[in-house]
């Protein structure tokens, strides 16, 4: 929260203007500030302007100043003058309360927590200070402490409604729920009409599963203002984990158009074009370039060589990227690679933007050379870090997905830039200059076209996997215990098409008896199983042949698998893990092929362990692909028993076969880089 207070004017301030300036600025000051308050920002800004033209060294009109570029996001530019402003006036807390507040929008967070503890030391009574220092400890991972200082603002306001809100978000961040939904509760009471409290109320049911309750939060922050592009953006993305993709592209995407610079909103868009099927791949290219367009627009590319000479030894330095080094779907497929590299020809370094780390942080971390947690780094300060560590080739694991650093990558930070394996498309920016897939993935001629980056096509195959630790043996068939077919689908919901249900509909028509277990996590939410359910009716299927099934430990997910004979893939967005999870217990996967990356990654999968038969050429073949398989209950038996075999005997699981395929592939784009290719 920004404070706007003035102290009353002294006249050791205006002593030595001209006869009567001193008057008449401390009018101008105040219907200066008048405007301010009201939003009459170009009015407030030039009346700031006119006190400083007499008086340029007026700490009041140059701390103003600063908020109004703090108004406008010039964030550098506010705290050039709230710091001018503190050095005319060193006492005054407000001053340091803004500046603190001004850094943190930088990301500057040191910077800002120094100067909420110095506002502090002026006046230790000053709620708003505790509020936003204890955002800022947050911010910085120090959740105790962020606590206790939200705690010591509530005891100084009782009725501090954004502080509760904070304290909410602390608490969520540590798992403490049932606190964080009282202070929610609490600002909510004081304060109904929070934007910032029902969005964060929203994420905590989200975080929990509770997904009825977080479409409720973010429908009621779009009633209270229909134009707010985060409160778009969060409904979407709801909207998207429930399954209803059309939808959901609806509210990201007006999102993004109301706000050209909200760049986690238009990668929300680019990831959702690709799950209804509706959307060509020249459109789905066409935007993908438009979201970098925008970006590379707004930040230039950085200028300065590249300097590799305080590096410690010859070794080719690596760096990957990546929110997601916890237990995650990419941390199971880099885990076999940073495992295997050799680290005799390659020093490898992780920047983590991984917030909340877990048992598979630690065990990433012990695999590579350096680890740095950079969650907390705003980009030009990773550009530094990454620059003063002198990699050479800057691997990202994201893609568009949540908590990319692709605004980032379109700066250039390394000399080679390479995505992998996060994402099933371009990144849209010229500055990405390799794509890691496969011959199967993408065929040489087929997806090149809507790619920025040149494919590089791993012999190998482009995904490792490291099976489980608690995956269970894989069991009998289940049809010999059921005496019915029971098909399954554990991908989450938005890849669930309308397009596939058919297809699906079709299957369960052909096989008697058949039925279709349906696991993600939001079918933990009543509503939403009967929302699925209805979308099932729609098709023609049974909702009695239908069991639905939420979140589960990782552990009982995969063992749930021993209750289906038959995976259905998705299209035209294949699963990825859940294929692999599949096959590893010992269930066939059938799989239609498209015309790109993303609905070819069961095909990839299925090649690398000699099951062509099961990669269907469209959706009719994949219906009767499916219906053959079932009817074929011998067959079926073989499959899972000899499954596991087949994986191990393959390169899906040989993370030394791999690895030594990508350094084929790093060595080549060193050779590409040193002959100016």
């Amino acid at each position: 929260m920004f404070g706007m207070r003035l102290n009353p004017m002294k006249k050791a301030k205006t002593k030595h203007l001209p006869k009567g300036s001193g008057k008449d600025i401390e009018k101008r000051l105040y219907r200066a500030l008048e405007a301010h308050k009201a939003g009459r920002l170009d009015e407030a800004w030039e009346d700031y302007r006119r006190i400083l033209s007499v008086n340029p060294a007026h700490p009041d009109a140059l701390h103003l100043s600063g908020m109004i570029l703090y108004a406008r996001k010039q964030f550098e530019r506010a705290v050039d003058l709230i710091q001018r402003a503190i050095r005319l006036k060193p006492n005054e807390p407000m001053f340091y309360y803004n500046l603190g507040a001004t850094l943190h929008e930088l990301g500057c967070w040191e910077e800002a927590e120094a100067a909420y503890r110095k506002a502090l030391s002026l006046r230790p009574d000053y709620a708003e200070v505790y509020s936003n220092l204890g955002n800022t400890l947050k911010s910085k991972g120090k959740f105790t402490e962020a606590i206790a200082s939200l705690k010591r603002a509530i005891e100084l306001k009782p009725d501090f409604a954004d502080a509760y809100c904070n304290l909410g978000a602390a608490l969520a961040a540590m798992d403490a729920t049932q606190e964080a939904e009282a202070c929610y509760q609490k600002a909510l009471a004081f304060q109904p009409r929070s934007l910032q409290t029902w969005h964060n109320y929203g994420n905590l049911f989200r975080d929990r599963d509770r997904f009825a309750e977080a479409h409720m939060c973010f429908k009621t922050a779009l009633e209270i203002d229909p134009s707010r592009p985060e409160s778009l953006n969060n409904l979407g993305q709801i909207l998207m984990l429930q399954g209803d993709a059309v939808e959901s592209l609806r509210y990201v995407k007006a999102a993004w158009d109301l706000k050209p610079d909200y760049w986690a909103a238009g990668s929300n868009w680019l990831l959702g074009l690709h799950y209804p099927g509706t959307v060509s791949e020249e459109d789905i290219f066409s935007a993908h370039r438009q979201w970098a367009k925008r970006v590379m627009d707004a930040y230039p590319v950085v200028t300065t060589a590249y300097d590799c000479s305080q590096r410690a030894d010859d070794r080719i330095h690596i760096g990957y990227v990546s929110a997601d080094f916890r237990t995650h779907s990419v941390a199971y497929f880099i885990e076999p690679i940073l495992t295997h590299h050799d680290r005799s020809r390659f020093h490898i370094t992780a920047y983590s933007d991984t917030e909340k780390e877990d048992e598979t942080t630690d065990r990433l971390r012990g695999l590579v050379d350096s680890w740095k947690q950079t969650s907390y780094m705003k980009d030009e300060t990773l550009i530094e870090t990454i620059r003063r560590d002198g990699i050479d080739i800057l691997v990202d694991l994201g893609g568009h997905t949540a908590g990319n650093r692709l605004v980032m990558f379109a700066r250039k930070p390394a000399p080679i830039q390479v995505t992998y394996i996060g994402y099933p498309d371009t990144t849209g920016l010229d500055t990405m200059d390799y794509r890691i897939t496969d011959a199967w993935a993408d065929p040489p001629g087929m997806t090149d076209l809507w790619h920025t980056e040149t494919l590089v096509r791993l012999k190998s195959g482009f995904l490792c996997y490291r099976p489980s630790d608690h995956a269970p043996e894989v069991g009998a068939s289940p049809f010999d215990a059921n005496g019915y077919i029971t098909f399954g689908s554990f991908n989450n919901l938005a890849k669930v098409s309308d397009t596939i249900l058919h297809a699906w509909a079709k299957i369960l028509a052909l096989v008697p008896n058949s039925r279709l277990l349906l696991k993600a996590r939001p079918l933990k939410d009543p509503q939403v199983c009967e929302n699925v359910l209805q979308r099932l009716q729609r098709v023609g299927i049974d909702p009695h042949r239908v069991v639905l099934q939420g979140a589960l430990s990782h552990k009982e997910h995969l063992a749930r698998y021993g209750e289906v004979d038959i995976a259905l893939d998705t299209f035209p967005y294949h699963g990825t893990t859940t294929t692999f999870e599949a096959l590893w217990m010992g269930v066939p996967v059938v799989t239609a092929s498209g015309k790109t990356h993303v609905s070819r990654v069961g095909c990839s999968i299925l090649h690398r362990i000699g099951m062509e038969e099961l990669i269907a050429s469209s959706l009719d073949a994949y219906v009767a692909k499916a219906t053959e398989l079932a009817l074929d209950t011998r067959r079926l038996v073989l499959l899972r028993q000899g499954m596991r075999h087949r994986i191990r005997a393959s390169t899906l699981i040989d993370g030394r076969s791999v690895t030594g395929s990508l350094e084929e592939a790093y060595l080549w784009m060193m050779e590409n880089r040193k002959e100016g290719r």
